[in-house]
């Protein structure tokens, strides 16, 4: 038995075993309204005040490349992925749940079919938070070995662009003999024809998300392990680049530890993932102000250091033209 099989069978269990299914339902449609409002407060009043804003961003090259970094490209489409997902999820399930309400009998406990269209989306799009895991990763080995920002931004567009590419093809095979006419009494995230394409998607993604997990861990503790020498040299440069990897990692390793062994859940994913990055935001983890302070290498005497620090911080704040 594959791992994918044993955690498909587990999801199946736990739903089925729950006292009524009723129960079930309207906990995934509270998780994913949640996730839906946390995103959208998130992507209001928080993403454009963390150091993502300027993240990768050279004020000597501002007039070349986009204000946009990798990273920020990398979470605003993860956030909203998530969007798109839990609104499919409430939709699909908020019509059962009215369906159920308003039929005379359990057999006409149906909705129309053509609103499977939302979930068979939701579905579609769960390969690509693993593949934008993976991109984030190697942004970040892209970045932690100096490569160029051109560079990294053509990467970071093609790993957005094959996330979708996947999304897209795995909707088709998966979704392709699926008809939308009619009634139907559940709305299923995969059918009987696409198992294999199911089950060699999921063994994909898993690997792939476990592979992706060591890797984003390496990448920490190498920068980690460079940044205790290259600070000793005061290198405003190297020291800001080492220092933006390390904030930028910190936040994803548990997201991408939960969405590793907690693969099929993914409502409850869409609700973790961005309440750990404003825990994240709300801890000062991506603050300019504590990542400038945290950047700056120790110095002997205390007043040079306070000039430092200002001449730093004004520099930071002007605006770039």
């Amino acid at each position: 038995m594959t791992i994918a099989t044993a955690q498909f069978n587990f999801t199946i269990r736990f739903s089925s075993n729950l006292s009524d299914a009723s129960t079930f339902v309207a906990i995934t449609i509270c998780v994913s309204l949640c996730s839906i409002l946390l995103v959208v407060y998130i992507w209001v009043y928080h993403l454009g005040r963390t150091i993502l804003d300027r993240l990768s961003i050279v004020r000597a090259q501002a007039k070349k490349y986009s204000k946009i970094s990798a990273i920020q490209w990398f979470t605003k489409t993860i956030f909203m992925n998530i969007f798109v997902y839990s609104f499919g999820i409430v939709v699909v399930q908020a019509a059962h749940v009215i369906a159920r309400l308003t039929a005379a009998t359990p057999c006409d406990e149906e909705i129309p079919k053509v609103l499977c269209v939302f979930r068979m989306i939701a579905a579609a799009i769960s390969p690509s938070f693993v593949l934008l895991h993976v991109s984030i990763t190697i942004q970040q080995a892209l970045s932690t070995f100096r490569v160029s920002l051109r560079t990294q931004s053509i990467v970071a567009r093609s790993c957005i662009f094959a996330a979708y590419c996947y999304v897209a093809l795995y909707g088709y095979f998966v979704f392709r003999n699926e008809p939308l006419s009619g009634r139907t009494q559940l709305c299923s995230s995969f059918t009987v024809n696409s198992e294999l394409y199911l089950i060699i998607s999921l063994n994909l993604m898993m690997a792939l998300e476990i592979v992706n997990l060591t890797f984003a861990i390496f990448l920490v503790v190498h920068n980690k392990k460079i940044l205790k020498n290259e600070r000793s040299s005061y290198s405003l440069s190297r020291t800001f680049l080492r220092m933006q990897n390390l904030y930028t990692m910190a936040p994803y390793i548990p997201v991408l530890a939960l969405h590793a062994f907690v693969h099929f859940i993914v409502p409850y994913y869409c609700l973790i993932a961005p309440l750990a990055f404003l825990i994240m935001i709300k801890l000062g983890r991506f603050r300019r102000q504590g990542h400038m302070r945290n950047m700056i290498a120790p110095m002997q005497q205390s007043n040079a250091q306070e000039v430092y620090f200002n001449n730093l911080k004004e520099a930071w704040n002007k605006p770039l033209n």
